[in-house]
C-alpha cells in the first residue's frame, strides 16, 4: 500500500491530491501466483483527449483503476493473464491480455499472445492484437526475438506488423 502524488516520470505535479495505491501477490502453489492491484485518486489531464473529451487540459478528474492477474510457470510452458478496468471521470475502460511462452527446445521459445483494450466502453473504442513470435537465446540472458502482430482496430485501420529485437543483459 502507498499514498502517492505526481503526474508520472519527469512531469511536474499539477494538483495537490494524493492517490491510494495497492498491490498484492498470493502464491497458492509453487507454480501459480495471483495478483491484484488498484489506484484510487485524482489525476490531472496533460491534454484534452478524443477518448475522454469531457476532461479538458489541466483539469483534475477522478481516476479509479484495478486489475487481477495470474501466472502459471511450468518447465516447458509459462502462461500470464491479466484483466484490468478503470473509470476516469465518467469514462469506463477495460482490458485483458494472455501471453504464453512455450520452451520448444534448448534455446528456442514460441510466444503466443492476445490483448484487448477498450479505452472508452461507451464509444466502443476497442483494439485487439494477435501476436505470434519466436525467441532464440544465443547466450545466457541474451536473445533474438521476432514477432508478427495483427491489430484489429475498431476505430481506425487494421494493420500487420513484423518486429525484431536483440536483447542483451549484463
Amino acid at each position: 500500500m502507498a499514498v502517492m502524488n505526481g503526474q508520472g516520470i519527469n512531469i511536474k505535479d499539477k494538483n495537490d491530491n494524493k492517490d491510494l495505491v495497492g498491490y498484492i501477490t498470493f502464491n497458492p502453489a509453487k507454480i501459480i501466483s495471483v495478483t491484484g492491484s488498484f489506484i484510487k485518486g485524482k489525476g490531472c489531464a496533460v491534454e484534452t483527449s478524443d477518448i475522454n473529451p469531457d476532461i479538458k487540459k489541466d483539469q483534475s478528474y477522478t481516476r479509479n483503476r484495478w486489475s487481477l492477474g495470474s501466472v502459471l510457470k511450468t518447465k516447458p510452458l509459462n502462461l500470464r493473464a491479466e484483466y484490468l478496468a478503470g473509470k476516469d471521470g465518467d469514462v469506463k475502460s477495460e482490458g485483458f491480455y494472455a501471453t504464453t511462452n512455450y520452451h520448444a527446445c534448448k534455446n528456442f521459445d514460441i510466444i503466443l499472445s492476445y490483448d484487448y483494450l477498450n479505452k472508452n466502453k461507451d464509444m466502443d473504442y476497442k483494439q485487439q492484437n494477435y501476436v505470434a513470435g519466436i525467441q532464440y537465446w544465443f547466450y545466457p540472458k541474451c536473445r533474438l526475438q521476432a514477432q508478427y502482430t495483427y491489430c484489429d482496430n475498431k476505430k481506425g485501420e487494421n494493420y500487420n506488423r513484423i518486429q525484431t529485437q536483440i536483447q542483451v543483459r549484463f
